[in-house]
C-alpha cells in the first residue's frame, strides 16, 4: 500500500486543473472514512495480512538564525559572547571613525578598529552579571550597583584602551582622564546605562543580558569614538600646523629634504608614454615594489617621514589633513622659512591606501642627476613644463645637497645651504668645476676653492642656448627667479589633481 503521510502525498503528481483538485480531496475523505468503518469491523490481523504502513517523518524546518545564537550561546557561552563583542565594537569603531574623517578610509582607521574591537571582545560581563544575581533578586538593585562600582571602571577602561592605540603616553592619558572622564564619560553616561542596565536586569533572561548591553555598546562606542577624536582636533588650525612646521624646520634645520619628499611625491606625474601619478604619500609604503621603495626616493621614507612623524599623528590621523597636503605645505614653509617666496597651497589630496596605488617605476618620471637637457625635456615636458620651468626648478638646488648612500652623490650646490635664493645660477655662472667621481662611482663636478658641487644635469643647463637664457636672468634677478618658481612649483604640486581648495 501507499504511504498516506502528508510528505508522500506531496511528491505525488499534482492535479493538473482544480477539478482533479476537488476530486482528489473527495477521495481522500472516502478513503479516510471506509478505512475508518471498517477498521472497527474486520476481522482480526493475520500473519499473512499486509504489513502496517509506514509513515514518513515529518521533515525537519531549518533554524533561525536567532535558535542557532540562543544555541550557540548555551553550548559554548564564552566564545559567543568573544566573537560577538569583538565584531559589534570593530564596526561601532569603524563607523565612528568614517564619520570623523568624512568616510576616508586609511590604515590607521582600520588598525584602531581591529585593536579596538580585540580590546573589548573578553566578555567581562558574563562574569559580573552572575555576582549581581548573587548580590540582590531586586534589578533596580542590582542596576544601582552595577552604575556605581563597574561602569564607572568600565568607562575609565575604554578611554585607556582608546588613547593607547592612537599611541598616547601614559602621561598624556593622564591629562585626558583628569580633564574627560567625568563629564564625557561617566556624566554622559548617566543619560543612557541606568535606564539600559534596568531594563536588561528586569526584562532579559541572564543568557543574553551580556549580549543585550553589546547591542548598546554598539551606540556608545561610537559616541566615545567621536569624542575622543574631537579632543584629538581640538584647537588645531592651518596657522597651528603652519606654526609648528615652522619650528621644526628651523629646529631640525630639515628644510631642504622637506622640498625633496614633496618634489618626488608629485614629481612621478605624467602624460606621456608614461600616465598617471600624482601627490597621494604613496612613499608611505615599503613593501613591495611601491614608491618607497624607489632609489630616487633614498632616505625620504626613513628620514623626512621620521621627521615629521609627531606632526602626522596629530594632524593627520585625527582628519585635520591628509599626509599628501602636509607634505606640500611642509615644504612650502620650509621655503619660506628659509628665505624663499610664499608660495600657496591649495588642499583636497587624497593618501594612496596602500603600495599599489604607486606609479610602476621611477624611470622615465624622475630626472637622473647624471644626465643632460635631451633627458630633461624627456622627463619635464610630458608633465607639462616649459624649458623655462625646467631651469626655475632645478633652482630650487640652491638648497640642501647630495648624500652618497643616498643619491650616490655627494656635496652642496650653494656654500649656504639652507638659504633659498639665486645662488646657484650665480655659481653656475661664476664658479669652475673639475670633473671627479663620487666613492659611489657616479661622475660629478666640484669647485676645488668653494667645496660646493654640480651634477652633469645642472651644467647641461649652460650647453642649450634656451636653458643658458634662463640661468643668466635667474643670476642677474632674484624676484624673477622667485615668480617663476613659484608658478611651475606650485604646478608640480597641483598636477594630478582634482576639485582643490584654498582651505583646509
Amino acid at each position: 500500500r501507499e504511504c498516506a503521510c502528508a510528505p508522500c502525498v506531496s511528491r505525488l503528481a499534482a492535479p493538473r486543473d482544480s477539478a482533479h483538485l476537488l476530486l482528489a480531496r473527495a477521495c481522500a475523505r472516502i478513503s479516510t472514512s471506509s478505512t475508518s468503518s471498517s477498521a472497527s469491523t474486520a476481522p482480526p490481523s493475520t500473519a499473512m495480512d499486509a504489513p502496517p504502513r509506514e509513515v514518513c517523518p515529518a521533515p525537519r524546518r531549518p533554524q533561525s538564525l536567532g535558535a542557532k545564537y540562543q544555541r550557540a550561546l548555551e553550548t559554548n557561552p564564552l566564545v559567543t559572547k568573544t566573537v560577538t563583542a569583538f565584531i559589534l565594537s570593530g564596526i561601532s569603531s569603524l563607523i565612528g571613525q568614517l564619520l570623523r574623517t568624512k568616510g576616508r578610509v586609511t590604515p590607521d582607521v582600520v588598525r584602531t578598529a581591529i585593536f579596538y574591537g580585540l580590546s573589548s571582545a573578553p566578555p567581562y560581563s558574563h562574569f559580573w552579571y552572575p555576582i549581581l544575581n548573587s548580590i540582590s533578586q531586586n534589578p533596580v538593585v542590582r542596576t544601582i550597583v552595577d552604575q556605581i562600582f563597574w561602569r564607572p571602571l568600565l568607562i575609565a577602561y575604554m578611554y585607556v584602551v582608546m588613547n593607547l592605540i592612537k599611541g598616547k603616553s601614559w602621561k598624556q592619558i593622564g591629562e585626558i582622564m583628569r580633564r574627560d572622564y567625568w563629564q564625557k564619560g561617566v556624566k554622559a553616561g548617566l543619560k543612557i546605562w541606568p535606564a539600559a542596565q534596568l531594563i536588561n536586569q528586569w526584562f532579559i533572561p541572564l543568557t543574553f543580558r551580556t549580549t543585550s548591553m553589546d547591542i548598546v555598546s554598539f551606540f556608545w562606542d561610537m559616541y566615545l569614538t567621536l569624542a575622543t577624536s574631537s579632543d584629538d582636533s581640538e584647537g588645531l588650525t592651518l596657522e597651528t600646523l603652519e606654526a609648528e612646521l615652522e619650528d621644526l624646520v628651523r629646529e631640525k634645520n630639515c628644510g631642504p629634504i622637506l622640498i625633496r619628499l614633496s618634489w618626488h611625491d608629485a614629481g612621478v606625474y605624467s602624460t606621456g608614454q608614461l600616465t598617471g601619478g600624482c601627490p597621494n604619500a604613496a612613499m608611505r609604503f615599503v613593501e613591495g615594489d611601491g614608491e618607497g621603495t624607489f632609489g630616487a626616493n633614498a632616505g625620504l621614507p626613513t628620514v623626512a617621514m621620521s621627521l615629521l612623524r609627531p606632526i602626522a599623528a596629530k594632524y593627520v590621523e585625527s582628519g585635520f589633513i591628509s599626509n599628501a597636503d602636509l607634505w606640500t605645505l611642509a615644504a612650502n614653509v620650509a621655503i619660506r622659512v628659509m628665505g624663499g617666496p610664499v608660495v600657496p597651497t591649495r588642499f583636497g589630496r587624497r593618501d594612496a591606501q596602500s603600495f599599489k596605488e604607486s606609479v610602476e617605476s621611477q624611470v622615465g618620471r624622475l630626472p637622473d642627476g647624471d644626465k643632460g637637457v635631451d633627458h630633461l625635456r624627456e622627463i619635464f615636458h610630458p608633465k607639462g613644463f616649459t624649458d623655462k620651468d625646467i631651469v626655475s626648478l632645478s633652482g630650487a638646488h640652491t638648497v640642501g645637497g647630495c648624500h652618497v648612500d643616498r643619491s650616490g652623490f655627494d656635496g652642496a650646490w650653494t656654500e649656504e645651504r639652507s638659504k633659498f635664493d639665486n645662488s646657484y645660477f650665480k655659481n653656475m655662472l661664476s664658479k669652475t668645476y673639475e670633473e671627479e667621481t663620487t666613492a659611489a662611482g657616479c661622475p660629478q663636478f666640484r669647485d676645488a676653492a668653494s667645496g660646493t658641487v654640480m651634477l652633469y644635469s645642472d651644467l647641461s643647463l649652460l650647453e642649450d642656448p634656451i636653458f643658458q637664457e634662463h640661468v643668466k636672468r635667474y643670476a642677474e634677478d632674484q624676484d624673477t627667479f622667485f615668480a617663476d618658481f613659484t608658478a611651475a612649483w606650485v604646478k608640480l604640486q597641483e598636477n594630478g589633481c582634482c576639485r582643490l581648495r584654498e582651505n583646509l
